[in-house]
């Protein structure tokens, strides 16, 4: 959810500027093939060879997130059990008559292991930490919403199983203290590669359904009170956003505020 992360970037991204191209950085692009190997591995871990033929032909073989990857599989096999794929890769857009809205989102994955625990499935590379840990899981939230939802006759598709749990696949983790953590926390269950990657396997509990629907109201609002205020840090700004550029002359009073001129 755009708009909760910052109100002023999602304005930017479909109201100011939406139909201007952005490059893709490099971080990006093997981001999109790492998941794009990783499809075979959810829908079938045995599909090992299909994975690495696709990590050939996109370039990625050498990637030591690929064989994390194998390695992560492999230890969720064991750790839990073999699984049946429902959906992978799914883009998903749904009537929410609650809201009067249309939901659109997109996650890697939805499984239903033998003890008939259901799993809703993030792939994330890059470094892996409690921030980005918490913000996969206020995603997830957003999906589980919209699978409740399909039990609706006016929702527009087939209806779907509940998750019960949510499923971290992290090729690139490797800090160990993190990985000590969650593996000391009962509600979780915790799988590694042999020298990086991680998976994280934790129950959905009432506080993140309850924290979701707090935020999701609070967007609601935002959105339609036309509200878009600047979420402003230093790092992750600078370092990730492509309007950063427009924002800080504005906060410090040199550039006037772009989205008053639409009104």
């Amino acid at each position: 959810m755009l708009y909760q992360r910052c109100p002023r970037k999602y304005w930017w991204r479909y109201i100011g500027l939406p139909d201007a191209p952005f490059p893709r950085t490099p971080e990006m692009i093997r981001g999109t093939n790492i998941h794009s190997v990783l499809e075979p591995l959810v829908e079938d871990p045995k599909k090992v060879d299909v994975a690495f033929e696709r990590a050939a032909e996109l370039g990625v073989a050498a990637d030591n997130a690929v064989f994390a990857s194998m390695e992560i599989f492999d230890a969720l096999t064991q750790k839990v059990g073999p699984w049946e794929c429902i959906m992978a890769e799914t883009k998903l857009k749904v009537y929410d008559p609650i809201n009067d809205v249309v939901l659109t989102g997109a996650f890697d994955g939805l499984i239903m292991f033998e003890n008939g625990d259901v799993a809703l499935v993030e792939i994330k590379t890059g470094k892996w930490s409690d921030f980005k840990h918490n913000n996969t899981r206020k995603e997830l939230a957003f999906y589980q919403y919209m699978l409740s939802l399909s039990a609706l006759p006016s929702s527009g598709i087939e209806e779907l199983p509940m998750a019960t749990h949510f499923l971290y696949i992290a090729p690139d983790a490797a800090n160990e203290k993190y990985a000590a953590k969650m593996e000391a926390t009962r509600s979780k269950t915790v799988g590694f590669g042999m020298t990086q990657g991680m998976f994280v396997l934790e129950k959905i509990n009432k506080r993140t359904t309850t924290a979701f629907t707090k935020r999701f109201a609070q967007v609601k609002h935002g959105l339609t009170t036309r509200e878009w205020p600047i979420k402003w840090d230093d790092y992750s700004c600078a370092q990730w956003c492509d309007f950063s550029t427009q924002c800080e002359p504005e906060m410090h009073g040199l550039a006037p505020n772009p989205t008053e001129e639409e009104e």
